[in-house]
C-alpha cells in the first residue's frame, strides 16, 4: 500500500464537500487537502482506503470527485495525474449517456436535428457544466503531463513514521525515533502528541502490526 497518510488530498481547480455521516461534511479547497484524523474516526478512515472491505462505492466516488489520500512512496503529480484522469472518465460517462439518451429520446419524438436547440437542451440541463469540467481537466492533464514527463512517479526514499510527523505539510522528519519522541514531549505540542500516537495506533492496524 505504500506510505499512505491521512491527508486527503483534491486534485480538483474547485472546492470539492463530501457530504459523509452524520451529517460531517469534508471540506477540501482547490488544490488542497485535509487531515483525516482530525475530522474523522479510526474506524471511518478505513473507508477511504483501497481494499478495505466495504470501500469500493467510496473509491468510486472518490474517482468522481478527484480526491485520494496523499502516498508518500509516490510523487504528488502522479496521484494527482491519476484523480483528474479518473474524474474525467467519470464525467465523460456521464455525459455522454446524457448526450446519447437526450438525442435518441428526440429522434423517437420526430424532432428534427437542430444544434443550437440541442444546445441549450444541455445548457438547461446542467450538463454544460460537465462540459466544462472535463475540458478543464483535460488542460490540467495535459500540461502536468508535459511538465513531468518521464519522472518517475516512485518516491525511493521510504519515509519511516516512527520518526515522521506524516500529518503536517510537508511531513516533518526527525533523524531518529527518540528525537521526535523528545520533541512530542515538550510542552505546547500535546495536541500533536495525540495526533502522532492516533496516526501510528491507525498505521499500525493497517500495516497488521497489532
Amino acid at each position: 500500500m505504500g506510505n499512505i497518510s491521512n491527508t486527503l488530498c483534491n486534485a480538483m481547480p474547485w472546492t470539492v464537500k463530501v457530504e459523509w455521516h452524520q451529517g460531517i461534511v469534508l471540506t477540501i479547497e482547490p488544490d488542497g487537502h485535509l487531515d483525516l484524523m482530525g475530522q474523522l474516526g479510526v474506524e471511518q478512515l478505513d473507508d477511504f482506503r483501497e481494499g478495505k472491505a466495504g470501500s469500493e462505492a467510496v473509491q468510486e466516488l472518490m474517482k468522481h470527485w478527484g480526491i485520494f489520500l496523499r502516498d508518500h512512496s509516490r510523487t504528488y503529480e502522479s496521484q494527482a495525474l491519476d484523480a483528474m484522469r479518473g474524474a474525467v472518465r467519470s464525467r465523460e460517462v456521464m455525459y455522454n449517456e446524457f448526450v446519447n439518451n437526450l438525442r435518441k429520446g428526440r429522434a423517437r419524438e420526430g424532432i428534427s436535428e437542430n444544434p443550437e436547440a440541442f444546445e441549450e437542451l444541455i445548457r438547461q440541463s446542467g450538463y454544460a457544466k460537465v462540459k466544462v469540467e472535463i475540458d478543464t481537466l483535460k488542460n490540467r492533464i495535459k500540461f502536468l503531463e508535459k511538465e513531468i514527463g518521464d519522472t518517475p512517479s516512485i518516491v525511493r526514499e521510504k519515509i519511516d513514521p516512527e520518526r515522521t510527523l506524516m500529518f503536517t505539510d510537508p511531513p516533518r522528519v526527525f533523524p531518529t525515533k527518540l528525537a521526535l519522541q523528545m520533541y512530542l514531549n515538550d510542552p505546547g505540542n500535546e495536541k500533536m502528541k495525540r495526533q502522532y500516537e492516533a496516526y501510528m495506533a491507525n498505521y499500525n492496524k493497517v500495516a497488521g502490526n497489532e
